[in-house]
């Protein structure tokens, strides 16, 4: 008898469940090669150069759990927020990376005035990474849910995004 070590796709813990279809969105996610983007990343000098598969990474599980559903998700990481701003400016490479994981067009969309983004936005990121990814890396910023303010003054100071119904 044989038996076949199914990974995760992007270290979605193992207890979490996936319907086949959220299964299939993760995976796209995780196969879609952004090789382009790191490029722009390093030519710009905007991520250090030993960040950027990292980063790549995290942007990558950001976009994963919007595919799982959850909403008002707070970029916490102006690291990350590099990254999505990187790729948006492929524009059809972004447009064919939605319709292809999606089915419809995520926004990117930027704080627009001068109140802060609701701490809820930090918080349900926080939550919803912790739950399908455990611990956030460092690169993210603070560590917990206790330190969601801290996050969430960051995220404020570089004008945060949030992922935007569409």
């Amino acid at each position: 008898m044989s038996f076949q070590i199914v990974t995760r796709p992007l270290g979605i813990l193992p207890n979490v469940s996936l319907t086949n279809n959220q299964l299939r969105k993760v995976r796209a996610i995780e196969s879609y090669d952004l090789w382009f983007v790191a490029e722009r990343l390093k030519q710009d000098g905007t991520i250090e150069p030993y960040l950027i598969d990292e980063v790549v990474t995290e942007f990558k599980r950001y976009m994963a759990l919007v595919a799982l559903g959850y909403k008002g998700l707070a970029m916490i990481s102006r690291k990350i927020d590099e990254v999505w701003h990187s790729f948006i400016l492929f524009t059809f490479e972004y447009q064919h990376f939605c319709k292809q994981v999606f089915g419809k067009f995520i926004h990117h969309a930027p704080q627009k005035n001068r109140e802060s983004l609701p701490l809820q936005t930090t918080e349900n990121f926080i939550y919803a990474y912790n739950k399908i990814f455990g611990e956030l890396p460092l690169v993210w910023g603070n560590k917990d849910i206790e330190s969601a303010e801290e996050n969430y003054n960051e995220a404020t100071v570089f004008n945060g995004c949030l992922n935007a119904p569409t």
